[in-house]
């Protein structure tokens, strides 16, 4: 079975500052997910030499070929980090590749990792962020660490199992409330 991927969006390239006193304008790389994230690419044309249709600076320029071939290395890096983006592609991820900030969060989707330890690590990014108190995180300690959650997952698996052989009547009802009895007497400090 293939990985199902959301849309990527896809970016372009547009001059969005007044001309400075040179007739110079900034070259923006703009992606849009609900609205626009921009980039500024630290390119500085002159007006009449961008063609916004094709969005690049036109052959008549000079050093055309070479400011063209930077823009569009920029662009495609961007392109490639979302297309091998594994999460949800949001905003806040989008913004995060643009930057080329060391995302922890999206550096987390690209690797193979197991619930427990994604929850333990949420947790404690959330609390070194002070995003929530003491409590919560000590919770997370309990139910995620302790391995409370596991057991937790077993007492429930074992009281379906044994609901569902009363219904089908491979078991009285007394045997399951026999059983729930020796379950909560071994689950007892």
């Amino acid at each position: 079975m293939s990985k199902v991927k959301t849309k990527i969006p896809s970016g372009s390239l547009t001059l969005l500052t007044k001309p400075n006193a040179a007739g110079e304008c900034a070259v923006y790389l703009r992606y849009y997910l609900g609205s626009y994230i921009k980039k500024s690419t630290d390119i500085w044309v002159n007006q009449k030499d961008w063609d916004s249709k094709r969005q690049c600076v036109k052959s008549s320029a000079k050093n055309a070929a070479r400011i063209n071939a930077r823009l569009y290395d920029i662009k495609g890096e961007i392109d490639k980090a979302l297309l091998d983006y594994d999460g949800p592609i949001t905003i806040d991820v989008i913004r995060s590749i643009m930057c080329g900030d060391d995302n922890s969060e999206v550096q987390l989707h690209s690797i193979k990792t197991c619930f427990i330890e994604y929850a333990r690590y949420v947790n404690d990014m959330k609390y070194t962020k002070k995003a929530y108190g003491y409590s919560s995180w000590y919770n997370k300690v309990k139910y995620i660490d302790g391995g409370t959650f596991i057991d937790q997952t077993k007492n429930i698996l074992i009281s379906f199992l044994a609901a569902k052989s009363v219904i089908s009547g491979d078991m009285a009802l007394g045997m399951m409330m026999s059983l729930q009895y020796i379950m909560g007497q071994l689950n007892a400090p």
